[in-house]
């Protein structure tokens, strides 16, 4: 009939998941973040398989730390995280961008300003982690880290037994031209 439906409902409202599907109906969501309004984005460790078909939303075993932007796939019988952002630089930034919502004088709103721009400017890039969750075991495993910058904000493609990475953020707001293979 065209019109979008509610299927289903996640435990945390939550942007910048990992997700990927196992092509046998099931979608992994592993952390995430929440914005909250002037204040620290809450982030997540979570990790769920959405059972398309029973309809189930299934718990599974937490990521090692909370992360967000970061990528997925799956290689059978993995479901695999690269990279992804743990917030300790975002925090940072988002506390400034608090403080200058709230700053009345316009000279310390321009040195916080300036603050939030060179942590930007100066930013660390993202973690170069890869974790592999055994569906069979429920066990997460570290991997090999990845090579060249690790980017956020992208997709992981499996194709004839390789993954492929195109672009991403190497930085907040800096895009890669580098593809991963």
């Amino acid at each position: 009939d065209q019109n979008w439906k509610l299927q289903y409902t996640l435990p945390n409202p939550v942007t910048h998941t990992m997700v990927a599907t196992d092509g046998r109906k099931n979608i992994w969501i592993a952390g995430g973040r929440m914005r909250n309004l002037n204040d620290k984005s809450t982030m997540y460790a979570e990790v769920y398989c959405l059972d398309v078909t029973r309809k189930q939303l299934i718990k599974k075993d937490n990521l090692p730390y909370a992360l967000a932007a970061g990528f997925a796939t799956f290689i059978e019988p993995y479901f695999v995280v690269f990279g992804g952002d743990d917030a300790g630089t975002f925090h940072q930034v988002e506390a400034l961008i608090g403080q200058i919502n709230q700053e009345n004088d316009d000279a310390k709103r321009q040195s916080l300003i300036e603050a939030k721009n060179n942590l930007q400017i100066n930013h660390p890039g993202f973690k170069p982690k890869v974790w592999a969750l055994d569906t069979g075991k429920e066990k997460w495993m570290e991997w090999n880290d990845m090579l060249g910058e690790s980017v956020v904000t992208t997709t992981a493609i499996l194709y004839r037994q390789k993954i492929y990475i195109p672009s991403g953020e190497k930085k907040a707001g800096v895009r890669s031209n580098q593809i991963l293979v």
